[in-house]
């Protein structure tokens, strides 16, 4: 298969949020400024070691979180009734996901969620291509609303590798 030579822009992402069980949120007004840092071979950190400056060996340690953040333009702060960006990140103890089931259900009381970002340039008139990132377990850590022109939410966190499942899978 050849290289897509189209490249992503903001307009042709979409991120989807799910809860462990059957609740779905499509994030809407988004910036189009999804971050992910820190991928890295099976999620793990690497240990190297010397020999008086010298590296001699380098080892896989320990599997580790990968940061992720995006924003989207504020336009409600809650709603009981309708799906909101801080009530999905937050499970705002009112409204659908107040009930929402973690990804780590059974792993302890972390909320956690699963959020695809899927970019697609198929439907352009030259082709294009469409992929995803697919992180399993994203555990919002910090999520901030910001005044201005426009009003902002951003949430950023971690997704963790866990259960045999990769922090990060590029489809």
């Amino acid at each position: 298969m050849a290289l897509n030579t189209i490249p992503y822009i903001a307009a042709d992402g979409v991120i989807l949020v799910n809860d462990g069980a059957a609740l779905a949120y499509t994030v809407a007004y988004e910036e189009g400024d999804f971050s992910i840092s820190g991928m890295r071979e099976g999620d793990y950190s690497v240990e190297l070691f010397r020999d008086r400056g010298d590296i001699f060996a380098a080892r896989r340690i320990q599997q580790e979180p990968v940061s992720v953040s995006f924003s989207a333009i504020l336009t409600e702060i809650h709603d009981g009734a309708e799906q909101t960006f801080a009530d999905v990140f937050t499970k705002a103890p009112l409204g659908a996901w107040a009930a929402a089931t973690s990804t780590l259900a059974a792993a302890g009381d972390v909320w956690s969620c699963k959020v695809t970002l899927t970019l697609d340039t198929s439907g352009l008139p030259s082709g294009g291509d469409s992929g995803t990132i697919v992180l399993e377990h994203f555990i919002p850590e910090d999520v901030s609303i910001s005044e201005g022109t426009p009003a902002k939410v951003t949430v950023s966190g971690m997704a963790i590798p866990f259960g045999g499942t990769a922090a990060w899978v590029l489809t």
